[in-house]
């Protein structure tokens, strides 16, 4: 899959409820706005949204090393996370600036 990434972000720390230790990895990609219309519902839109898509761990330190916004192949998994079946970007195949 080829996408536009503008940022990788990482997010750690303890739940304030829960009390659990999470860590959240995300990047973040441009997607191009699709007109979507059904019987009770219209969406228009001109351009990209943003999407964040879930990073393994082991593909952080590559991000690390790039400049933005990044057009890149990337490997995506799904795995469940948090009960859900999440796509999940596990490598890069390969980069070039966008």
């Amino acid at each position: 899959m080829q996408a536009t990434i503008v940022g990788v972000t990482r997010m750690s720390g303890i739940g304030k409820e829960s009390k659990a230790k999470y860590d959240m990895l995300r990047a973040l990609m441009l997607n191009p706005i699709q007109p979507f219309e059904k019987e009770n519902f219209k969406r228009e839109g001109y351009g990209f949204e943003l999407l964040e898509v879930e990073v393994s761990a082991s593909a952080l330190p590559y991000f690390s090393q790039q400049k933005y916004p990044l057009t890149a192949n990337f490997d995506v998994a799904q795995e469940v996370r948090g009960g859900k079946l999440t796509s999940v970007i596990t490598g890069i195949v390969t980069t070039r600036a966008a």
